[in-house]
């Protein structure tokens, strides 16, 4: 548990065995209130991000999760979910050119 943790966490108030949370988590998050045996939760996640608060069995959760994100407030048995999520999301504009 909690190999690289910042300032300011709150980390696994319920984990029940087996689980690898949070390898590297930054400032200000809050992981893994409730989390399920054998999830794999948070490899890198960013500032002010809320994970996880109740989490079943076999879930592997944001490996690369981005500023903000509110993410599996409630997630059932063998999702994966937010492998890549960004915040805000990136819009791309096509560029007219002047004349």
């Amino acid at each position: 548990m909690n190999e690289h943790t910042a300032t300011g966490t709150t980390m696994n108030e319920h984990i029940i065995a087996g689980t690898t949370m949070n390898e590297h988590t930054t400032t200000g998050t809050t992981m893994s209130e409730h989390t399920a045996t054998g999830t794999t939760i948070n490899e890198h996640t960013a500032t002010g991000t809320t994970m996880n608060e109740h989490t079943v069995t076999g879930t592997t959760m944001s490996e690369h999760t981005t500023t903000g994100t509110t993410i599996n407030e409630y997630t059932a048995t063998g999702t994966t979910i937010n492998e890549h999520t960004e915040w805000p999301p990136v819009r791309h504009r096509e560029r007219k050119r002047s004349l």
